[in-house]
């Protein structure tokens, strides 16, 4: 997979999806291109495969499936597809409190301490996405 940067193509969207917390997300194909500021290719409109992913293609599905979303359904007629959240992931919501980045020193070395339990007991590295 080609490394994601803010220069490619579909970041916006990327961005967008980033952002959600929601388990499943319905988008119209006229949303998408308002969220990715481009307009789909007639394939796109009638052609399913488009929609998947391709081994060594950075396409549009990357967008969706590096923040942990995979097409569910699509409905071409429609113009409308539906993402579902990986089964066994989730988005972490941070509380509004903590990206102020003032906190008390037993706070953050918890939360450091905590975090760094965290990652090494499930594994997480950095780069995953």
């Amino acid at each position: 997979m080609t490394p994601i940067t803010q220069s490619w193509k579909h970041y916006k969207l990327k961005r967008f999806f980033a952002a959600s917390t929601e388990r499943s997300i319905t988008l119209t194909f006229q949303q998408l291109e308002e969220i990715d500021d481009q307009t789909l290719p007639k394939t796109a409109r009638m052609d399913r495969s488009w929609w998947n992913p391709r081994p060594n293609c950075n396409m549009i599905a990357e967008a969706w499936l590096t923040e942990g979303y995979e097409l569910h359904s699509i409905n071409l007629a429609a113009e409308k597809f539906i993402l579902h959240r990986q089964h066994g992931l989730s988005k972490l919501k941070i509380p509004e409190v903590l990206p102020d980045g003032v906190l008390p020193d037993n706070a953050v070395y918890e939360l450091e301490t905590h975090m760094a339990y965290v990652i090494e007991k499930y594994g997480l590295k950095k780069g995953r996405k």
